[in-house]
């Protein structure tokens, strides 16, 4: 480490030492801080996750205006969750950063006020019969050129310093929405108040037993789930042996198919309905409505029971597939094979994993198809 005090005495010195007072902070609470960051970004996204699963069940379970109010009060939750994961999670690199490059300037510049020390003992070394006046004189040159360096060092510090700050300002920006918006959960509709009947209706055997039976009861995160496929065929038995060319999207379809393919690769947060990150639901909402369409927020069984029941062969891109009945999944149709076999979509699968293009046979079996009423209609 650099005697700055032995530093500032020499010629022309002090300059050094005073740029090296400025980059005074410290690289590891900046590192501990974007740890702790990155690790509470994990915990919400496995929270979110797990809540995710149990509002599912609860839907399966339960019926009633409470029981639905009850599902969108915890999403709201989990909306709220959803910003701050991904304001956290985007926060961690540009504060990874600061610290490497508050790091370096500091090593840097230590080393510009060792370098300095052995230049001017050396100069006195080698010019023993020199003045002191001129021997100071080529010290200074050597400081002053030493000091430009610094600064330069200390000014790409504070400017990555300064871009940590801004990036951060931005995502808290572009993620409003905080669990202070969210009401206290003890006025809420599907809490029993005196005066206030609620209506939790669970749901029968019977209901129940035919969800089983139809594969609905899958639940969260059921079924493989795949990666980007290459194939399109169906796999099912007799199916013809060449298929017709697949067929792709056109006008207001293509318009929500390249508002998906926008996301391609942002997480999957429970609860969020973007722009930075998604649930299944959310990004069906986000992208029908870059389209124009003006729905509102909903879950994925509420979207099937809402849009309009399409049979498989009358499906084209931009329309909407979901798995069980009620549906635990939902993503956007992208690709059909010309055969009225729907091939491929764009969802977001499950807590831990992004935005990504999927075989739809790859993730459940117990599909059916929706799409939603026109805009104005």
């Amino acid at each position: 480490m650099t005697d700055w005090g032995h530093v500032s005495a020499l010629p022309g010195g002090a300059e050094l030492a005073a740029v090296a007072a400025r980059v005074d902070g410290d690289p590891a609470a900046i590192r501990a801080v974007a740890e702790r960051w990155k690790t509470a970004a994990g915990d919400i996204a496995r929270a979110a996750g797990e809540i995710g699963d149990g509002v599912t069940w609860m839907d399966a379970d339960w019926n009633g205006d409470s029981a639905d109010a009850f599902g969108a009060y915890i999403r709201r939750l989990g909306k709220a969750g959803g910003d701050l994961q991904v304001m956290l999670a985007g926060g961690v690199e540009p504060l990874s950063e600061a610290a490497a490059a508050l790091e370096k300037a500091g090593t840097e510049i230590d080393e510009l006020g060792a370098h300095l020390l052995d230049y001017a003992a050396e100069v006195r070394r080698m010019n023993p019969d020199a003045p002191r006046d001129q021997q100071d004189q080529i010290i200074r040159q050597e400081a002053a050129a030493a000091a430009g360096l610094a600064r330069g060092h200390a000014d790409t510090a504070n400017a990555k310093l300064a871009q940590a700050g801004a990036a951060i300002k931005r995502l808290a920006g572009a993620n409003p929405r905080t669990f202070r918006a969210v009401p206290e959960p003890d006025r809420q509709p599907f809490v029993p108040q005196p005066g206030h009947t609620v209506q939790w209706i669970p749901v029968s055997r019977e209901e129940s037993r035919a969800t089983e039976l139809s594969g609905g009861a899958a639940g969260p995160g059921a079924g493989p789930v795949g990666g980007h496929g290459g194939g399109a065929g169906d796999g099912r038995p007799g199916s013809p042996g060449l298929a017709m060319p697949p067929v792709y999207a056109t006008g207001r379809a293509k318009a929500i198919i390249d508002a998906a393919e926008s996301k391609l690769g942002r997480p999957y947060v429970w609860g969020a309905d973007g722009p930075n990150a998604f649930d299944c639901s959310g990004l069906v909402h986000w992208s029908l409505n870059q389209a124009r369409y003006g729905i509102g927020d909903n879950t994925a069984a509420g979207y099937q029971s809402s849009f309009a029941r399409l049979a498989p062969e009358d499906v084209k891109p931009g329309d909407i597939v979901f798995f069980g009945n009620p549906a635990y999944h939902c993503g956007i149709v992208v690709e059909t094979d010309g055969n009225g076999h729907p091939t491929k979509m764009i969802a977001a699968p499950h807590s831990g994993d992004v935005v990504k293009v999927q075989n739809i046979a790859d993730v459940g079996k117990n599909v059916s198809y929706g799409r939603p009423p026109a805009p104005g209609a």
